[in-house]
């Protein structure tokens, strides 16, 4: 039974998250049980095709220079490269942390994003419109002030997620308006 309420509670998170890794699920659906059987149960679901579990070799932030072996899981509709993949994992770590509901949140696919000036999620708090951007270590300084005026003239406010304390304070330094919290994903 508990597994059932699981599995529906991930598959309707994924439609809103696009992808988790491997350690969120066990965090957030899964506290307490043991890494195998978190495993036996995603390979089960990617077996009956409810969702795609893959092993990715990526950093766990853009500015790390040793890649590691990271397990994913995403829907099978989702096309992304293993950093987009990481993205998507690091927008689902700010909407936990904000403590946002499901039907308040919209993400944006990865491989739709890049450096187009659209934020990765967007949220409504009330009247005001939120527009959600992580930054896993690879923006430019010109990026990031360049993406913060876009959102400064289409939403109310910004969050600005990133995996590390010292990449959150950069991003604090260049758009002090902005709420910006550490979101580390894996």
């Amino acid at each position: 039974m508990e597994q059932t309420r699981v599995r529906k509670r991930l598959m309707r998170d994924l439609t809103i998250d696009l992808a988790l890794s491997e350690g969120q699920v066990r965090r957030w659906y899964l506290p307490g049980w043991t890494p195998d059987r978190v495993r036996e149960l995603l390979l089960e679901m990617s077996a009956s095709g409810e969702i795609v579990f893959r092993s990715v070799w990526v950093t766990k932030t853009a500015r790390e220079r040793t890649v590691g072996q990271i397990c994913i899981v995403h829907t099978p509709q989702l096309l992304a490269t293993p950093e987009g993949l990481r993205h998507a994992c690091g927008v689902a770590e700010v909407r936990r942390i904000l403590g946002i509901p499901q039907g308040m949140w919209k993400a944006i696919a990865p491989q739709a994003v890049g450096d187009t000036g659209e934020p990765d999620a967007v949220f409504r708090r009330g009247h005001t419109l939120v527009a959600v951007e992580y930054d896993a270590g690879s923006y430019s300084r010109e990026q990031v002030l360049r993406k913060a005026r876009a959102f400064v003239q289409r939403y109310d406010r910004q969050v600005w997620g990133a995996p590390t304390r010292q990449r959150v304070a950069w991003i604090r330094s260049l758009v002090p308006d902005a709420e910006v919290v550490c979101a580390p994903w894996s």
